[in-house]
């Protein structure tokens, strides 16, 4: 018998309520699944702002194909993922009918929490770490399940802070820039056309918007600049 668990059983787990900790809001994601005749080229990532209400749209290149999402980030979840999947999925040159739909329930970052209990630690979408503002969850997937596979070595070890470490550990590498992503979306959601003329369509925001996915740039890096530039476009003759 194991000595330590990892819960890492996704969004839609069980294990985070069985073993006791905070049950969070679970939202749904569209995911439509796109094989073309011929492998892409030149393909990069995209986001369409406009077609989901308090969320948005991406577009993720493969090999030979493309996977699109489409969620809300902020109030409730869409009751109708379909049709702004169909509508994107058009600008491809294919529609819904020609891609594999399914939905993908999402755990959004919404402040820290305990991720440790006396002989467990959560990792993953389980742990709802997933970034508020683009719904990436893999990296810090990765990277919670590697920082939860040291703490458990650690307490095998001797280590009776191990577990409360790895709790900690998230809190200031991943939930200190989350709060800053969150308050982005905040702002951004509730405004996506001036979100996306001010903080995406300029050509160094597209850049910045890769360079976090990538892990070379934090949002605390830009947060206070694009929240700024968001704001003052409501006021006329500024933020142009």
């Amino acid at each position: 018998m194991g000595q330590y668990l990892i819960a890492a059983d996704g969004a839609a787990g069980p294990l985070a309520d069985w073993l006791g900790f905070t049950p969070h809001k679970v939202r749904e994601a569209g995911i439509l699944e796109i094989t073309t005749a011929e492998p892409v080229e030149n393909g990069a990532f995209s986001f369409e702002f406009g077609l989901a209400k308090n969320g948005c749209l991406w577009s993720f290149p493969k090999q030979q194909g493309y996977s699109l999402g489409a969620s809300s980030f902020i109030g409730d979840s869409l009751k109708d993922l379909q049709t702004p999947l169909r509508q994107y999925g058009s600008t491809f040159g294919t529609g819904l009918e020609r891609g594999n739909f399914y939905t993908h329930p999402l755990k959004l970052w919404n402040g820290n929490y305990p991720l440790h209990t006396e002989r467990a630690v959560l990792a993953g979408e389980c742990a709802a770490i997933v970034d508020p503002l683009t719904a990436e969850g893999i990296r810090p997937a990765l990277y919670s399940g590697m920082m939860a596979a040291q703490a458990i070595d650690r307490a095998l070890n001797g280590d009776a802070e191990a577990l409360a470490g790895y709790t900690q550990t998230i809190y200031e590498n991943w939930g200190a820039d989350m709060q800053w992503a969150q308050r982005i979306a905040k702002v951004f959601f509730r405004v996506p056309k001036i979100g996306y003329r001010v903080g995406i369509k300029r050509p160094t925001a597209t850049k910045r918007l890769g360079q976090i996915l990538a892990g070379e740039v934090s949002y605390a890096d830009i947060a206070n600049r694009v929240i700024k530039r968001i704001g003052t476009s409501f006021v006329p003759g500024m933020g142009r």
